[in-house]
C-alpha cells in the first residue's frame, strides 16, 4: 500500500511541471491520497504553539464570548445587521454552548419579523442561523487563522469560516460547504478569494477539497486553518496544505489590510416551503485560534 501511496504521488507530481494551478491540483489530490490511504499526516489536531506566531486569541467556548454590539472582550452576533437584504430566508442569532467547551452552530425555524431598511419594509425572515463575527474584538492583517469543528449533514446546510474586510471585498474563504438536496456535499470544502472592488468585484472561484465520506459527516472534526503573508494565502486541511494562492500583484493590491473574523451556520438557497418549521442543522466548533507573525510586519487591533 506504501508503494502504490508513493506512486501516486509521484504521479501527481509530475503535474507540479504546469504552473500554480497544477501545483495546486497536485496539492489536492496528495490530500485525497492521504485521506484515502489513512496517512499519519491527516491530523484532526494542531498544536497550540506555532513557530513564528504569537496567539492572540484561543477561543475555546467554555463561556459566553459574545454579545449584540462586540468589544475587546466579545465577538459581536450576526454581521453588520441582524440580517443580509440579499437573503430574506435568514436572521442571525447566537450559538449555544454544549458540555465538553464547545460551541453549536444551528439553523432552525424561528420566525422573527426585523424592519429592512434597504427595503423600507418589515420581513419575516423564517429561520435563525448562528453567526459569530470579531467587529470591535479582532481586526488582523496577516497571521494564521485556525478552527477546529464538524460540519454538518443537514440539506442545504451552509457552514463557513472566513475573513472579511471592509469595504467589502476581499474576503477569504478558509472553508464553505454546501449541502444542496442531500446534505452528502459538505464532504467537500471549497475554498475561496473575494478581491478588487464592490463594482470590479473578483474572485478565485470555488476550489473544493473532499476531506471525508458522507458517514463521517457529523461526527468527525476537522482542522481548518489559513496562513495570511503578504507574499502567500496558504490554506490547510487537518494539517495539510491544500491550496497555495501566490499572486504577488493581486495580493499588494487587494490583500493588504486588516480583516475581521467570521463563523456561521445558514441555509443555501432555500426557504419555509421546502424546509418547514422541523428544519435543523448544527456543527460544533471546538476552538478558534488567531495568532499573529513574531515579526512586527502586521497590524492587530
Amino acid at each position: 500500500m506504501h508503494r502504490v501511496t508513493v506512486l501516486l504521488l509521484a504521479i501527481a507530481g509530475l503535474l507540479l511541471l504546469s504552473g500554480c494551478q497544477a501545483k495546486n491540483r497536485y496539492l489536492r489530490m496528495r490530500y485525497g491520497v492521504y485521506r484515502t490511504f489513512d496517512s499519519d499526516k491527516i491530523l484532526n489536531v494542531s498544536p497550540l504553539e506555532k513557530e513564528g506566531y504569537v496567539l492572540v486569541l484561543n477561543e475555546t467556548f467554555e463561556r459566553v464570548s459574545w454579545n449584540e454590539t462586540g468589544d475587546e472582550q466579545h465577538w459581536k452576533i450576526g454581521g453588520s445587521h441582524l440580517y443580509n437584504p440579499a437573503r430574506l430566508n435568514v436572521h442571525y442569532g447566537e450559538p449555544e454552548l454544549r458540555d465538553g467547551g464547545y460551541a453549536a452552530f444551528t439553523s432552525r425555524y424561528n420566525p422573527k419579523e426585523i424592519y429592512v431598511y434597504q427595503l423600507d419594509s418589515v420581513i419575516e425572515f423564517p429561520y435563525e442561523v448562528s453567526k459569530l463575527f470579531s467587529y470591535n474584538f479582532i481586526e488582523q492583517q496577516y497571521g494564521w487563522f485556525e478552527c477546529r469543528m464538524t460540519l454538518p449533514f443537514a440539506k442545504h446546510s451552509w457552514p463557513a469560516f472566513w475573513l472579511w474586510g471592509a469595504p467589502w471585498p476581499p474576503e477569504i474563504d478558509v472553508i464553505e460547504a454546501y449541502g444542496r438536496d442531500t446534505g452528502k456535499d459538505v464532504v467537500y470544502q471549497e475554498i475561496n478569494l473575494h478581491y478588487g472592488t464592490r463594482s470590479d468585484h473578483r474572485q478565485l472561484g470555488a476550489w473544493p477539497v473532499k476531506i471525508d465520506r458522507p458517514g463521517n459527516i457529523g461526527h468527525e472534526f476537522y482542522v481548518f486553518a489559513v496562513e495570511w503573508t503578504p507574499e502567500k494565502i496558504d490554506f490547510y486541511t487537518n494539517g495539510v496544505l491544500v491550496y497555495r494562492f501566490d499572486d504577488k500583484a493581486i495580493l499588494d493590491e487587494c490583500f493588504s489590510q486588516p480583516m475581521w473574523v467570521v463563523i456561521n451556520n445558514s441555509i443555501r438557497h432555500a426557504g419555509f416551503e421546502e424546509l418547514g418549521e422541523d428544519y435543523y442543522s448544527e456543527f460544533l466548533v471546538d476552538y478558534i485560534r488567531i495568532y499573529r507573525p513574531a515579526e512586527p510586519s502586521s497590524s492587530t487591533r
